[in-house]
């Protein structure tokens, strides 16, 4: 009896001082995974279900809330695949995650050569795509090197498809984005995080690049507008300047956002470099103390 007494407790204190599970790390997802999983070797079976719901979506805007579907539900396969600690099963749910994500660029580009309103469609898988990167984000900081690594790269690309959406977006929700991107990367990789600033850098200049190309094709259609008001009526006329005026503001404060936000990533990368010289210091003075409480100078 005292023996399975004794058994009994070592298995409590166990599970009661066992290190967190993976669980524990990945925050919830607002979707729910499909009924078939990464690890299941039916999973195929999942995928062409997707695809069916896809043939029923007969407009590209219909397509691209479709896709905003799967991506929730891939988010929560890669939550259920991280909590068994199953690699394989890991990968194929980033890879699936950030296929539908592109595709989804193409279904939202396809709308807008169609001249079909798609700004609803675009608001709601860019606000979706935020909020999936900040919880990848988050579990980076715990997952293994490797993990780590292609949580990583996935958010790279949500990054990048998050960037094309946003053309689609109107100019008050395109501003806000834009914003909310150059917030959530300082956060994320700036502050407290020196090891990463070249990260930042590296996403900053995507970010740049991207925006320049908005910019090239946003005076473009600036520039083609005001052509075409010189044939509009005189009083329509000085309602689209007003407008054409306001989106070159917007062009002019992207720019000047970026440009805070690479002198606030200059300014942590000085800050980490003092910090480091200052440990540095620190621990040569700790061994000289060391050495001279050792070491006892002898006075005669």
């Amino acid at each position: 009896m005292k023996r399975i007494i004794f058994v009994f407790t070592l298995i409590l204190l166990f599970f009661v001082f066992s290190p967190k599970t993976f669980a524990s790390d990945f925050p919830a997802v607002p979707s729910g995974p499909g009924y078939l999983l990464p690890d299941s070797q039916f999973y195929g079976i999942d995928r062409l279900y997707q695809k069916v719901k896809l043939v029923l979506a007969f407009t590209p805007e219909k397509r691209a809330l479709v896709r905003n579907q799967i991506i929730g539900e891939r988010m929560a396969e890669l939550r259920v695949m991280y909590e068994r600690s199953n690699r394989r099963g890991i990968n194929i749910a980033l890879i699936e995650l950030t296929e539908e994500a592109r595709k989804a660029e193409a279904d939202l580009k396809e709308a807008a050569s169609l001249s079909r309103y798609a700004v609803f469609s675009a608001k709601t898988l860019n606000d979706n795509l935020r909020e999936y990167r900040k919880i990848i984000s988050q579990v980076i900081e715990d997952a293994s090197y490797e993990t780590s690594l292609n949580l990583e790269a996935a958010n790279e690309s949500l990054l990048a498809s998050k960037i094309t959406v946003e053309d689609f977006l109107n100019p008050e929700d395109q501003e806000e984005a834009i914003n909310n991107d150059l917030e959530d990367e300082l956060d994320s990789q700036v502050l407290g995080v020196s090891t990463r600033v070249n990260k930042i850098d590296k996403k900053l200049d995507q970010i740049q690049k991207k925006a320049n190309r908005t910019a090239e094709i946003e005076r473009k259609k600036i520039t083609s507008e005001e052509t075409r008001l010189k044939t509009l009526q005189e009083k329509n006329k000085e309602k689209r300047l007003k407008l054409l005026e306001k989106r070159k503001q917007l062009l002019e404060q992207r720019k000047q956002k970026l440009e805070q936000a690479r002198e606030a990533a200059k300014r942590a990368r000085e800050a980490a470099k003092r910090a480091q010289e200052l440990r540095q210091a620190q621990q040569e003075l700790r061994t000289n103390t060391e050495e001279l409480e050792q070491n006892p100078v002898k006075i005669d």
